[in-house]
């Protein structure tokens, strides 16, 4: 696996995810979005054509394309839908890390 540190930035097509920690394990094909403290700004985010989340931990399983996330403490998961994005968003196919 591999551990990403400090204002962590990943973009794959329309797919945005940020976070203070990031690990990435290409075995198991997965990747934990952490936050990094009482920094709110910090907290994980995840950005697509369709939706907008925030939470104190995002984990991705990039074989399936799903996200588990979850709220720590008094914190709690923000999700932004965005009506009509379906449509718009590219029909490729591919997720996160996919070749090609």
């Amino acid at each position: 696996s591999a551990t990403f540190r400090q204002e962590v930035k990943i973009v794959d097509g329309r797919l945005t995810a940020t976070a203070e920690t990031a690990v990435y394990d290409s075995a198991a094909e997965t990747l934990q979005l952490r936050a990094g403290g009482d920094n709110r700004a910090a907290r994980p985010r995840v950005v697509d054509a369709e939706l907008e989340v925030d939470a104190s931990e995002i984990d991705a399983d990039l074989k399936t394309d799903a996200f588990e996330a979850r709220a720590t403490g008094a914190e709690r998961v923000e999700a932004f839908f965005k009506p009509g994005a379906r449509a718009q968003a590219s029909p490729s196919g591919k997720g996160l890390f996919d070749a090609g």
